[in-house]
């Protein structure tokens, strides 16, 4: 069958080289956005935007063919959508588009082999460069231009090279989805501050299809020095085998890796207050960030968090990972450590010699606190219940034998221990006064007088 391609056709072999990809190609199902007409990408990625146009009976209408670029990897692949191409044509110029090769472009190529690296007549997938060993011509490097052709029966490339999973036809021609892999150097434009424009994929010579501006780049018209020529905007050239004509599909742009920002990060640091207390902290805050981040953190003690703040802590390093889709930001932060701490503890003594008084007789106990603080708090006990005010000292005079006094103290100084602390006892004997009777007998006359 005649194939009606108005320009060379130099082509990408797709086999044996870096641009194999090694599993089935799954084209997306989902891109957002929509084409400049606003059509949906969603309903374009189908085939049903840019249909067949054919006057071969059983072709005109059904779903075309469809191309996508994935901005993340600057790979290309295509959805036959159930048609057998027996050839793909790319052009991406910011020029005319009958492109030479001194015409500049975004693609790459790999250097090939020095066997099965220029198509046959048998349908292997041709190279762009072709190795002088085997073609006998010199290299030729079209930047601006990639493409595969094809044909019965269908040479080792693309039926049996590679995983089995992978292969890019059933009956001899491009009949299922497949990547052409790495065909744009996706880093160096990235390095350059570049992107592709979608409007700057063209086909010329074919300005009467249907599909020519469907979706809304413009009229069609690049002019070179001899002629205007009808180039077509955001599309690629395809022929599907046994239908008459050339075709237009769409070239859809999609990101695998959704695009993301890097949260940047900083704090505010609580550092330990005494070295027997866990109360570092850490408010984390994060600017910035798209989609909204997400938090890891790690530190001492096996120490892990994923709230955006971190409270609690224990002095040493913590590092925290914040991450925005496939974007992320880390940072370390240190807690110092505190105050060392001291113990607390009180003790009392009493005022009577030996602990020992007659009932009634007013006792005086007073504490002596250690690490108190400026303004210790007490409670006295008589026998373990609360007596007396919140003082250092307690006098009492009804204490009866065998009673027992101690002191809880409060301490309010800083980085202590074993507050609050609690005396010893003391016990206090008490003496009752001792009762006796006289007998009198009195001799002779007597006048007793008394009250």
């Amino acid at each position: 069958m005649k194939k009606n391609i108005h320009f060379p056709i130099f082509l990408l072999l797709l086999c044996c080289m870096s641009l194999y990809t090694n599993a089935q190609y799954v084209p997306p199902t989902h891109v957002d956005g929509a084409a400049p007409n606003g059509i949906l990408w969603d309903t374009v990625l189908t085939g049903r935007t840019l249909p067949v146009r054919s006057t071969t009976a059983g072709f005109d209408g059904v779903p075309g063919a469809v191309m996508f670029y994935d901005k993340a990897t600057g790979k290309f692949g295509i959805n036959p959508n159930g048609l057998s191409l027996n050839s793909v044509i790319v052009t991406y110029t910011t020029s005319i588009v009958n492109v030479g090769p001194a015409s500049p472009g975004p693609f790459i190529y790999p250097g090939g082999t020095t066997t099965n690296s220029w198509s046959p007549t048998t349908g292997t997938p041709r190279l762009n460069p072709a190795p002088v060993a085997v073609t006998g011509l010199a290299p030729t490097t079209i930047s601006a231009r990639f493409g595969i052709f094809i044909g019965a029966p269908l040479g080792p490339a693309l039926a049996t090279t590679g995983d089995a999973n992978n292969i890019a036809s059933t009956n001899g021609f491009l009949n299922r989805p497949w990547s052409f892999g790495s065909v744009v150097n996706i880093d160096s434009l990235i390095a350059n501050n570049k992107v592709l424009a979608d409007s700057n994929f063209k086909v010329i010579g074919t300005k009467s299809n249907a599909n020519a501006d469907l979706l809304g780049y413009g009229p069609p018209g690049v002019t070179n020095s001899t002629t205007t020529l009808g180039a077509m905007k955001g599309v690629f050239l395809y022929v599907i085998n046994g239908a008459a004509g050339n075709q237009l599909g769409a070239i859809v742009f999609y990101s695998s890796t959704p695009t993301c920002t890097a949260p940047t990060l900083s704090s505010s640091i609580t550092n330990q207050s005494c070295s027997n207390l866990n109360d570092g902290a850490i408010n984390l805050t994060a600017t910035g960030g798209s989609p909204a981040p997400t938090f890891a953190w790690s530190g001492p003690n096996s120490f892990t968090s994923t709230t955006e703040d971190i409270s609690n802590l224990a002095p040493g390093q913590y590092t925290v990972t914040a991450t925005s889709g496939t974007c992320t930001s880390t940072a370390t932060y240190t807690v110092n450590a505190g105050s060392s701490s001291q113990a607390a503890s009180v003790s009392i003594a009493s005022n009577a010699t030996a602990n020992t008084i007659c009932a009634g007789t007013s006792v005086t106990f007073t504490a002596t606190p250690t690490n108190g603080g400026a303004s210790p708090s007490y409670q006295w006990k008589l026998n373990g219940n609360n007596v007396g005010s919140n003082s250092s000292t307690y006098t009492t005079n009804s204490l009866t034998n065998n009673d027992s006094i101690s002191v809880v103290m409060t301490s309010n100084a800083t980085c202590v221990t074993g507050s609050p602390a609690v005396s010893g006892n003391i016990t206090t004997s008490v003496n009752q006064p001792s009762s006796s009777s006289e007998t009198i007998t009195a001799i002779g006359s007597y006048q007793w007088n008394g009250q």
